[in-house]
């Protein structure tokens, strides 16, 4: 089953809101990454969005490209939240979604949430991050220290992976 993660939509000034919603610009470059999901045949059953405003936004421009996909929106995609109670959330999730999982969340969590999954060392953690409107496409791979993800797409404007693997990778 494949993996989505995904950073919301460019917002209008958060300076002005606490809880902007998503700018022109970035509803358009949301609309151009769905379709582009779209187009790379990747399947998306299940869409679990942060709750705040332009994370839902994006996640509603998702599932306009993606009709019978569910959507569910947690607080573990929130900001202030931890990848490790992510990655639990993440387990339960891939266990009841036969299809593709999209998370849409914020950063810094859904980059580490990311680098963790797939086992990327500390050294190759420093400066790689998922930039806003973009994400990366992820596959489970079999290792023999147990199950980790490894990228198979990236989108928008989502730099390589600095793939160095950890000794072990938490499984999901």
């Amino acid at each position: 089953m494949s993996l989505t993660v995904f950073r919301h939509g460019a917002i209008h000034n958060h300076l002005i809101a606490e809880d902007p919603g998503l700018s022109e610009v970035g509803a358009k470059a949301v609309t151009k990454r769905s379709l582009e999901l779209l187009s790379l045949g990747v399947p998306v059953g299940m869409i679990v969005t942060s709750q705040l405003r332009r994370a839902i936004e994006t996640s509603n421009i998702f599932s306009a490209v993606y009709p019978d996909a569910s959507s569910y929106s947690s607080p573990v995609l929130n900001p202030s939240d931890q990848t490790s109670s992510l990655q639990d959330e993440v387990r339960s999730w891939v266990d009841v979604c036969r299809d593709g999982l999209l998370l849409i969340g914020h950063d810094p969590i859904v980059s580490q949430f990311v680098l963790d999954i797939c086992g990327v060392s500390v050294e190759g953690r420093e400066h790689w991050y998922i930039p806003t409107g973009s994400g990366v496409v992820l596959q489970p791979s079999n290792t023999p220290s147990g199950e980790h993800y490894n990228p198979v797409h990236y989108l928008g404007h989502t730099r390589a992976l600095p793939i160095t693997m950890a000794s072990s990778a938490p499984s999901i």
